[in-house]
């Protein structure tokens, strides 16, 4: 299996045609919705950066599942928080423009869209837990390790993802 960015196909002919090829024959009937933003939203949003999306390919170059990432502010009410904790915060956030004193804005990554592909057969392909599993090693652990140093994450998925 391997990961391919469509941000990074933008402007190639050849991959873009691919790319879409691939995101046409998406099918995921537990979830229409996953299925809809592939199809008619992740292409423009990628060309307008609002997020990236990567397609999870196997070795014969089928589509078995996608996640989409973007970021996200996020406000941290830090009035119960410790000085020290408070220090910490502020290194990786910013005051929340003045609205409120102990209010605190952070900027999140966020696996915004997860979905896999039923057109091979609902027990063929890739897990939903695998796909979660590829987004946060490759993608949002690094940047969470940088920025707040944790070192372990739990998730439960929908079997239905």
């Amino acid at each position: 299996m391997y990961l391919l960015n469509i941000h990074q196909c933008i402007g190639d002919f050849e991959m873009e045609s691919f790319v879409k090829e691939a995101m046409d024959a998406f099918v995921c009937p537990p979830n229409t919705e996953i299925e809809d933003f592939l199809k008619l939203k992740a292409w423009d949003f990628a060309r307008r950066h609002f997020s990236i999306t990567y397609l999870v390919l196997d070795e014969e170059q089928r589509l078995l599942g996608y996640f989409t990432l973007t970021h996200k502010n996020l406000y941290v009410d830090a009035g119960e928080l410790s000085q020290t904790r408070r220090r910490k915060l502020k290194t990786f956030a910013c005051d929340s423009d003045g609205k409120e004193e102990n209010m605190f804005n952070v900027s999140a990554s966020l696996i915004a869209q997860l979905g896999r592909n039923f057109a091979y057969g609902r027990d063929t392909g890739i897990s939903g837990d695998a796909l979660m599993d590829m987004a946060w090693a490759n993608y949002v652990k690094p940047k969470v390790l940088s920025v707040v140093g944790l070192s372990s994450w739990n998730v439960k998925t929908s079997p239905n993802c």
